[in-house]
């Protein structure tokens, strides 16, 4: 009990991740419902977005892995925090909701649609009664932005945003506000599961009117949905050929030695008379025998080695994983003792993609799967790390057709190259 479970990898999302999944629905649930307690009217809309925020999480748990920002995903962030204005436009800060859509159009580069709304106090002098006196209002800021996303393919994700918007004030008595506003200002997103990540923002708003500035601070969720598979038109190169286990000492050792009979005479190859009797046969003189000469003691001769011939390790990875899965722990073992049988060979380390994502992630991707294979070689099995080398080719080397779901999860592999040192 206790534990959410991840349906993209199958694995139970325990401990830590269940209770922060717990904690963040129930406080943004206390927080809308002491927000609705306090005012009436804020009730519906509390109970709105506490009910897109627990669809969002639902639907945001089932889908491809992913963590980090990631080029053609859309994002959904529900948002909450204060709203602070210039202290010349006499209006409270107070409880700001909001919600985001956005799109990711590289790892670094997105765009995102901002919604805000927030109900205040407005005081102001009424001359009727010549006294000040407080009115409620409802504020609307949506804004448009762009972010910039530093280090996209790592965990914690540090952003700038700059992007334009309006204020909309709608006072109970007073005229509606509304005035051009841009922003700026920056945040952090850190995925703590593989589609959701938790994010926190603060900007700086201009107010052109009026020359006002104010400040939003919020905090919230990102859940990344993907925008579909990019099929690529690719020409699949044929899968590498794989080999068999190195040939065993029986098969390398001696060839078989031809033995060359004695030379025949003419009087044995004539066919013998059967009317011949047995005293007239010759008889055979006798044989002396030859000592052979003493063979050549062989030296012992390592098997050769195939320069530059692949060996298939069947090592698949999940959609954007460089983890191993157990399953194919004894394949690298396999590999650890080829190195240790024969130790004049090194090898090259090889990590592929699919093709879904950008080129530059891919690569960065295919380098972490050969690292964790060769990392994996050295603390199990104490293969030298002189002995191996990784290379990155990312998507550019297809061995089946990435337009097939099949074709993608096997070119999510790890292949390995003997070399002769």
């Amino acid at each position: 009990g206790g534990c959410f479970i991840n349906t993209s990898s199958g694995k139970p999302m325990g401990g830590v991740t269940g209770v922060l999944f717990i904690g963040v629905l129930g406080l943004l649930g206390i927080c809308l419902g002491l927000g609705g307690l306090a005012r009436t009217r804020k009730w519906s809309w509390s109970c709105l977005v506490v009910a897109l925020f627990t669809v969002t999480i639902l639907f945001g748990s089932q889908q491809d892995a992913g963590a980090g920002v990631k080029a053609g995903k859309f994002t959904l962030s529900p948002m909450v925090g204060m709203y602070v204005f210039d202290e010349d436009q006499s209006i409270d800060k107070d409880f700001l909701v909001g919600l985001g859509l956005g799109y990711n159009f590289t790892d670094n580069f997105g765009a995102e649609l901002m919604l805000n709304y927030g109900q205040f106090v407005h005081h102001y002098m009424d001359r009727t009664v010549c006294r000040c006196v407080e009115e409620d209002l409802d504020g609307f800021f949506p804004h448009i932005d762009l972010l910039y996303h530093f280090r996209p393919e790592e965990r914690f994700v540090p952003y700038l945003a700059i992007g334009g918007g309006a204020s909309m004030l709608d006072f109970d008595n007073l005229d509606k506000e509304t005035s051009a506003a841009v922003n700026g200002g920056g945040g952090l997103k850190f995925f703590f599961t593989d589609n959701i990540a938790f994010r926190a923002d603060v900007r700086g708003i201009y107010l052109f009117d009026d020359s006002y500035n104010n400040l939003s601070a919020t905090a919230g969720l990102v859940f990344q949905f993907p925008a579909g598979e990019r099929k690529r038109r690719t020409v699949p190169e044929p899968p590498p050929k794989p080999i068999s286990e190195p040939p065993e000492r029986e098969k390398q050792g001696k060839q078989p030695t031809t033995v060359i009979p004695p030379p025949v005479s003419e009087e044995e190859k004539q066919p013998k008379s059967a009317t011949t009797p047995p005293e007239k046969e010759k008889t055979p003189p006798p044989v002396t025998p030859v000592t052979p000469p003493p063979e050549k003691e062989e030296k012992k001769v390592e098997p050769p080695v195939d320069t530059g011939v692949s060996i298939d390790l069947k090592i698949l990875f999940d959609f954007d994983k460089s983890y191993i899965k157990p399953i194919y722990h004894n394949n690298i073992k396999y590999v650890a003792d080829i190195l240790k049988k024969y130790p004049n060979i090194a090898i090259e380390i090889e990590g592929h993609t699919c093709s879904i994502g950008t080129e530059r992630y891919n690569l960065g991707l295919s380098r972490r799967r050969a690292e964790s294979v060769k990392r994996y070689l050295v603390e199990k099995f104490g293969v030298s790390p002189s002995r191996m080398t990784t290379k990155s080719y990312g998507e550019s080397r297809p061995a089946y057709d990435n337009s097939t779901k099949e074709g993608r999860e096997k070119n999510r592999r790890v292949i390995v190259v003997k070399l002769v040192r």
